[in-house]
């Protein structure tokens, strides 16, 4: 079950700051499901829309972005652009390149 059917969030019941640690989270992110729900073919330059929502409060969560894990999952999808909407009115248009061009997860040093 997902935090908005349990109604308390694992991260969150741990203390854990919004936006870090997502791979704690029970919860399969929309990003997955989309991605996981569609065929490659499908995927290739595609558009991908989305919103989210605080679950207490129904309120949109502003400036939000897909996860680290959610990034790279977009990214090896093949997915062109991300569509993010603000509020009922703003949304941002991020095209995936910006995703590859400014990772600052890899430090370009192996171990």
């Amino acid at each position: 079950p997902n935090c908005c059917d349990t109604g308390e969030c694992w991260r969150e019941a741990n203390n854990i700051p919004h936006g870090e640690q997502y791979e704690k989270c029970v919860a399969v992110h929309a990003e997955q499901n989309a991605i996981i729900s569609s065929s490659r073919a499908d995927l290739l330059d595609s558009t991908l829309y989305l919103s989210g929502k605080e679950a207490k409060t129904g309120n949109y969560i502003k400036g939000t972005t897909p996860c680290e894990m959610c990034k790279r999952f977009i990214i090896n999808a093949g997915i062109k652009q991300i569509v993010i909407r603000d509020d009922k009115k703003h949304f941002r248009v991020i095209n995936t390149n910006e995703y590859i061009e400014n990772d600052d997860t890899v430090s370009g040093v192996l171990v």
